[in-house]
């Protein structure tokens, strides 16, 4: 952190920012040469119900829990409760309650997740979308067979970025891979190799996702492991959609963040279960005493989250690839450390 930044404003004072060292987990290992020193103790934000990071999305918003590792399939459910609810209504399948906020959307998987068993294939991810059910209608849930496959991700690599295509087919009616009905579309995800950007067009916005993970003392400041945040760029922003030259000047965030997706550290309980949150603003409900949407309900969705949710995915995914690769690289240096070898330039620290 630059010495003429000023410091981040918290809730109470210095004393009670402090937290107690023995609670916490510090890593030794630096992700960035900034990182020389600990921050002094204010620098700690206070614990609370949320990690400080999130803090910055307003009151109606949607949180989503990503349940996903890059090597097995994976589970996505709306509301930071849902995981726990749906653990829960499995031992009751057929209890009245259960069903009926289950026919709501509550405590349901939004998304089940494979990841592509081929590795020599482009196929990366399967995103099979949980069906709608009458509201009038009480139903058992049925894990293994009320979804239909909503959105398939090719990955390509290249020369200075990674390429994702995202081919979404919201009709469930006609989410086999040979239907071409007018609802389909495609969205494609370019990511920098270098930069730490995420670029995309949706509906003709051109966004982008940030990754902030290695900035100075991030993971103090934001008790989180790592963390992203999306913006909509301005029209005279470059971006890896259209413009590469220009792109490495550019100022990267737009004039808003949209969404704010990350791991919390243990000490939050998320965190613990290694569970990725994403959070983003209904930029579209501006009325404060408008309490008609259920943001724990997977129907109050539309379908630009069902975007946003899609590909905050699959930069969790890679994010959760570099960490291991980084943990491996760790293991090995240290290893050759201890029989005095000369460590390999270049692996991630």
């Amino acid at each position: 952190m630059h010495e003429d930044e000023p410091l981040p404003s918290y809730p109470g004072n210095a004393s009670t920012t402090k937290v107690n060292e023995a609670n916490r987990s510090i890593p030794h290992n630096k992700t960035s040469k900034e990182e020389t020193k600990e921050p002094p103790s204010y620098y700690y934000p206070p614990i609370g119900e949320i990690p400080y990071y999130f803090q910055e999305i307003n009151l109606k918003h949607w949180n989503v829990v990503i349940n996903t590792r890059y090597f097995s399939n994976g589970t996505i459910f709306v509301g930071n409760k849902s995981i726990n609810k749906y653990e829960l209504f499995k031992t009751k399948p057929n209890d009245l309650k259960v069903m009926k906020l289950q026919n709501k959307g509550i405590g349901v998987p939004l998304f089940q997740i494979k990841p592509s068993s081929n590795l020599m294939s482009s196929k990366y991810l399967t995103f099979y979308k949980h069906l709608s059910y009458p509201l009038s209608t009480n139903f058992k849930f049925d894990v293994k067979n009320k979804y239909f496959n909503y959105c398939t991700v090719e990955k390509s690599d290249h020369l200075g970025y990674t390429s994702y295509v995202f081919n979404f087919t919201p009709d469930s009616s006609s989410s086999s891979s040979s239907s071409t009905t007018n609802s389909n579309f495609q969205v494609i995800l370019f990511s920098h190799s270098i930069l730490p950007i995420n670029d995309f067009i949706y509906k003709g916005k051109r966004l982008r996702w940030i990754d902030e993970s290695n900035k100075p003392f991030f993971k103090r400041l934001n008790q989180v492991n790592w963390g992203y945040k999306l913006t909509t760029l301005n029209s005279n922003q470059p971006s890896l959609c259209d413009n590469w030259d220009d792109v490495v000047q550019s100022e990267y965030y737009g004039d808003s963040t949209i969404a704010i997706l990350g791991e919390a550290q243990s000490e939050f309980e998320l965190g613990k279960l290694r569970l990725a949150e994403l959070k983003f603003n209904d930029i579209y409900n501006n009325d404060k005493n408008d309490n008609s949407i259920d943001y724990n309900s997977l129907y109050s969705l539309n379908e630009e989250t069902l975007v946003f949710i899609c590909i905050a995915t699959v930069l969790k995914n890679e994010k959760d690839k570099f960490e291991e690769r980084r943990k491996v690289a760790r293991s090995n240096n240290k290893f050759a450390s201890s029989l005095g070898l000369t460590l390999m330039p270049g692996i991630p620290q």
